[in-house]
């Protein structure tokens, strides 16, 4: 009897370091987990992957002003209204704070104040997009270009900074689900 007391109290004692093992283990893989979230995209991702996704992110950004265009020739309430969910559906967030880029103030204003100050105003706007490597933050970049846009025959440009995000998103191909990174517009400065 004394023997199995002996066995039993010591099979304790190596449960006891073995979930404490078991504990200290999962910790540092969490720690692990949070620490490579936290390291910029260049640290996490191959020049080449970043560099196809920069390219996107132009062309997103080429998209925009293209639905601006759009956007601020058309007097159609229905046009506009599928041209404003075209342009959210490039953005982080609907309510992105956008830099009013028409006027000489830095002015934040959310994006549909924008949209809707320049629907059937007849702008015409001109991306020039420039082309130095952007700096990679944990989850997102600048990109920097020239807008150039005209309206009532008075032309203005200015040069821009706009956060692009790469984030996982889930994506569903028919029955299969996979996690695919994502390229999204954000604000402007």
């Amino acid at each position: 009897m004394e023997q199995t007391k002996k066995y039993n109290s010591s099979g304790w004692r190596s449960s006891k370091w073995l979930l404490l093992l078991l504990f200290s283990g999962i910790a540092m893989a969490q720690d692990i987990d949070s620490s490579i979230k936290n390291q910029s995209l260049s640290a996490r991702f191959p020049a080449a992957m970043l560099e196809a996704h920069q390219e996107n992110s132009v062309a997103k950004i080429g998209d925009f002003y293209h639905y601006l265009n759009l956007l601020s020739a058309t007097d159609d309430k229905q046009l506009q209204a599928q041209l404003k969910e075209n342009i959210y559906a490039l953005f982080d967030d609907k309510n992105t704070l956008i830099d009013n880029f028409l006027t000489e103030k830095n002015d934040p204003m959310p994006l549909s104040y924008l949209l809707d100050n320049i629907a059937a105003r007849d702008f015409t706007f001109l991306f020039k997009p420039e082309t130095p490597k952007p700096l990679y933050f944990r989850d997102y970049w600048f990109d920097t270009y020239t807008l150039e846009w005209t309206q009532d025959g008075q032309s203005s440009a200015r040069k821009i900074r706009q956060r692009v995000y790469l984030k996982p998103e889930e994506k569903t191909f028919g029955a299969t689900t996979k996690a695919v990174l994502s390229v999204t517009l954000g604000g402007i400065e």
